[in-house]
């Protein structure tokens, strides 16, 4: 019998075995890519730890000098108590120019108003005396109309007259050449036929100056009323210029007010009065800084006694946040920990909202703090879990967000 065999392997089954295994593999895997559930959850990015009742920084809301600090580190205080006095003297004296434009202005209304009055009166008078001169002129017509037709007829009939003592006084002068009338006799029809004459060119000189006056009167009564006119028009616009003062005043008033209100409001700051009861913390330096402080700048901070019902604004990326609802649950990492040490936050979505910054947040309540020393501004990430779906539609989803 030979020690070394010579006998070639069988590949064939092996080969046979392998594909076994490979085709089982396979059809396990697809099994359960199709059948296998696992929980679907979207990333928090990004989010902060705060509570109801946060420590409270006060800021400095104006650029101010400290007048006075009523506590001290550490000290206890009580929701109303007044913390410390800020001063700004450009606000003060701005408020004081206010205050005397406000009265100039005042007093400029009530000039303007008692001019408007007396203008009122004058413009009231003139009317009436635009009436009284619209009337007058239409009877001084109407007088010189009817002395104009009496002067008419008064010539007319001085006229006949006239003619026939001239007819008369004609006869006379051939009778004196005759001598059948005396001389004086003549003389005295001659001298009572002049007088007539004369009445009569007297009368006839008379009529035409009626006449001229009458011929007159539409123009001077056209004129006389156009100036008084034009006077009443000069009055009622300087009034229309005076109502357009006041308003002009009246809106630099209501602008001075406003700004005034607005002073008042920022002086109003300048108290800071503590809004809960805790105790007073990283007050503001004097000897370090000297007195002097910017907007914004920290003054203090109040701590309550005791923090308590946490939440955690969570930024979620907006294209997910469609399926975000209330009543889900979150896994909350809190970077200030180590998670593999302390683990997870458990907490759940109470409420979805959107920042003036357009930015979606939501906020949850954090449900279990037993490993945690929580403090509001811890700054957390984390995971909201959605709910559970076949492997096949996660995979699914996921190549869809990607494309």
């Amino acid at each position: 019998m030979d020690i070394y065999s010579s006998k070639v392997p069988n590949t064939h089954g092996l080969i046979k075995t392998m594909f076994i295994i490979l085709i089982t593999s396979a059809f396990i895997g697809t099994i359960l890519f199709f059948t296998l559930e696992i929980q679907e959850t979207v990333k928090i990015s990004n989010g902060e730890i705060f509570s109801e009742n946060a420590p409270k920084q006060y800021l400095a809301p104006v650029e101010s000098e400290i007048q006075k600090i009523y506590v001290n580190e550490g000290d206890p205080l009580n929701i109303g108590d007044t913390i410390l006095v800020l001063t700004n003297e450009t606000l003060s004296a701005e408020l004081m120019t206010i205050h005397k434009d406000q009265q100039l202005k005042e007093t400029n209304l009530y000039v303007l108003k008692e001019k408007i009055k007396n203008l009122d009166d004058k413009i009231n008078i003139q009317n009436r005396e635009l009436n009284y001169l619209d009337g007058n002129l239409s009877t001084q017509r109407k007088s010189l109309e009817y002395e104009f037709k009496s002067l008419a007829q008064q010539l007319s009939s001085l006229k006949l007259q006239l003619e026939k003592s001239k007819t008369r006084i004609e006869k006379d002068l051939k009778l004196f050449q005759k001598g059948a009338v005396s001389e004086r006799e003549f003389r005295v029809k001659e001298k009572a036929f002049q007088d007539e004459n004369n009445n009569y060119l007297s009368l006839e000189n008379k009529y035409f100056q009626i006449e001229n006056r009458l011929q007159n009167h539409s123009q001077t009564k056209a004129s006389s009323i156009e100036n008084q006119n034009l006077s009443i028009i000069t009055s009622k616009s300087l009034r229309l210029d005076m109502q357009n003062q006041i308003a002009q005043e009246n809106s630099a008033l209501q602008q001075l007010d406003q700004r005034k209100k607005s002073i008042k409001k920022e002086l109003s700051k300048l108290v800071v009065i503590s809004e809960m009861d805790g105790y007073a913390s990283s007050i503001f330096n004097l000897k370090k800084d000297l007195n002097f402080v910017s907007k914004g700048q920290a003054l203090l901070t109040v701590n309550p006694k005791n923090e308590s019902d946490f939440y955690a604004n969570l930024q979620i990326n907006e294209k997910e946040m469609k399926d975000i609802k209330v009543g889900q649950k979150a896994k909350i990492k809190v970077e200030a920990y180590n998670h593999y040490q302390h683990g997870f936050l458990e907490a759940e979505i109470i409420q979805i909202t959107k920042n003036e910054s357009n930015v979606f947040y939501v906020t949850a309540d954090i449900l279990n703090e037993k490993n945690f020393d929580l403090k509001s501004g811890y700054k957390v990430s984390g995971e909201v879990i959605l709910n559970k779906i076949k492997l096949s539609k996660y995979v699914a989803n996921m190549l869809f967000r990607k494309i």
